[in-house]
């Protein structure tokens, strides 16, 4: 109309004689995308007033959901690799790579969490190493249970876009009799197909 665009809410005619008659407010959402001219509204939670059939009804305007630009500027795949078992360690280690694809320049740090899975395995501290000698990385126990926090790079330092590859190591000790009965049972199989 005139180059107005028009809002139609239907309700109950019941239902709205039920609030009149209790003198209480009808609450609801509604949602719809438009245009409104910067000039009018800049302001994430501004309120304005619009008026629908002689009824003010107060909106709030709310910014586009957008995803926010670190979800964009990088992507991470871990692998794990095989349990290797130390004999005269009595240790099982699995080692984990991690591949952090930078897709542009971005400012330091970031900062990860790496949750064990794993029931027993730990840590092992020294072992965390990333394949850049321009970017640092660290670690530290996380706060929110079995696992760590990584952080790479400095804060205000760039991390420059491109491939980085992240290890480290996962140990449990004692475990030689199940890796002795497993192996045997392997060998037996083995055996058994030959």
């Amino acid at each position: 109309m005139d180059g107005r665009w028009v809002v139609v809410l239907n309700y109950d005619q019941e239902y709205i004689e039920q609030h009149e008659l209790e003198n209480t407010k009808i609450k609801g959402d509604v949602s719809f995308e438009f245009q409104w001219d910067e000039s009018s509204v800049t302001e994430e939670g501004q309120k304005k007033i619009i008026t629908v059939n002689g009824k003010n009804i107060e909106i709030t305007i709310k910014k586009d959901e957008e995803p926010q630009p670190s979800e964009n500027k990088f992507s991470l795949n871990k692998k794990a690799g095989k349990l290797t078992y130390d004999e005269e360690k009595k240790k099982a280690t699995i080692d984990y790579t991690v591949t952090l694809d930078v897709k542009q320049d971005m400012t330091g740090p970031l900062t990860m969490e790496d949750v064990l899975t794993s029931n027993g395995f730990d840590y092992v501290d020294s072992s965390l190493q990333i394949d850049s000698s321009n970017v640092k990385i660290s670690w530290a126990d996380s706060t929110s249970g079995n696992g760590k926090t990584l952080t790479i790079g400095e804060e205000g330092k760039t991390i420059q876009a491109g491939k980085y590859t992240i290890t480290y190591r996962v140990e449990k000790g004692k475990l030689w009799r199940i890796c002795g009965r497993d192996r045997r049972r392997a060998e037996q199989d083995q055996h058994a197909q030959g």
